[in-house]
């Protein structure tokens, strides 16, 4: 899929603001964490690539499916060791239950129309979307780096945004 010369500037500019917030948390010691953002960014790539693939095809079954089956797999690590405070489960339940499930289900639909190279800008933006979450419900306050590369991240899709606006009216 040919992507345009404008999406490769908002792509570079999204993996700028993803550096930015890498490199601030690198000094935090979680090599853990780092390797599994890694795996969880190539694992969301894949999938974009195999939703664009299957275009034609209604994916949601697919996904709601995989969904289901990691979960499944997941749950028995999760029952004796709560990693996180009860307290906070209302909030995990909407995010679970609610939030999640309508983004990805628009993530899904959105690759029948959306080029690959765009549909992977919504991926950084729903990564600062949580940590606003986060911080406002949770009080988790990000770091500085997390603040600049969130806005070099949004600078770049809003950039494509309105041009991508732009070109549409004069066609």
């Amino acid at each position: 899929e040919a992507i345009h010369t404008i999406t490769w500037f908002a792509l570079g500019g999204a993996a700028s603001g993803i550096t930015v917030m890498v490199l601030g948390s690198l000094g935090s010691g979680n090599m853990t964490g780092m390797l599994l953002g890694i795996g969880a960014a190539l694992t969301i790539a894949t999938f974009a690539v195999i939703l664009r693939w299957g275009k034609a095809i209604d994916m949601i079954p697919m996904f709601a499916l995989g969904c289901l089956i990691a979960a499944a797999v997941a749950l028995p690590f999760t029952i004796d060791d709560l990693a996180f405070d009860t307290r906070h489960l209302p909030l995990m339940l909407l995010w679970a239950v609610v939030i999640s499930p309508i983004y990805y289900s628009l993530f899904v639909v959105g690759s029948r129309h959306i080029p690959g190279g765009e549909l992977m800008l919504a991926l950084p933006v729903e990564t600062i979307e949580a940590a606003i979450l986060a911080w406002l419900l949770l009080s988790q306050v990000p770091t500085q780096q997390t603040f600049i590369g969130g806005a070099i991240i949004m600078v770049s899709v809003s950039v494509l945004a309105y041009f991508r606006i732009r070109q549409e009216h004069r066609s």
